[in-house]
């Protein structure tokens, strides 16, 4: 299926991870299909999705072509569509103003604050942390957990410490 997607980070090796323009799932992009494109970082770009079979439940998309050159469509003068960037920057202010009132908050707290669906939520607290905006800690129930048990945000990692 072809979507628009955003690129919001290229690592080193050239893999590079974006989202879908409009429903905000997280998309891989493998370092060949980066070094064929011309694309950049939070240009929009049309690609080809295929679902991830590596990873799926994080990550549910992999771009198997990116079509950079393709120009994006224009906005309809008069029509109420954003430019999904300005969308995006849009959702991630909202998310850093809720996050002003708590010591430290979990991803659904946040999601309920602003009335952003969870998953849109969690990117966006996810982007405003990689941009160094905002604190992240990730808390492990056990010592042989991969994951974290519970993921806490906030403005900065001194909120972390207040807790009564």
């Amino acid at each position: 299926m072809e979507k628009q997607i955003i690129i919001s980070n290229i690592i080193e090796s050239g893999t590079a991870f974006g989202f879908v323009a409009d429903t905000g799932e997280q998309v891989f992009i493998p370092s060949n299909v980066m070094k064929a494109s011309n694309a950049e970082l939070f240009v929009p770009v049309a690609a080809v999705l295929v679902p991830n079979n590596y990873q799926s439940e994080r990550t549910p998309w992999l771009a198997a072509v990116i079509k950079s050159d393709s120009p994006t469509p224009a906005p309809v003068p008069g029509s109420k569509e954003r430019d999904p960037a300005s969308a995006m920057a849009e959702r991630d202010q909202r998310i850093l103003d809720a996050l002003e009132p708590f010591t430290y908050a979990v991803t659904s707290e946040i999601a309920e604050a602003t009335g952003i669906d969870p998953k849109s939520a969690n990117n966006s607290l996810n982007r405003l942390f990689a941009a160094g905006k905002i604190a992240k800690a990730d808390v492990h129930g056990s010592p042989d957990q991969s994951r974290a048990s519970v993921v806490l945000w906030a403005l900065d990692a001194k909120r972390f410490l207040e807790a009564s």
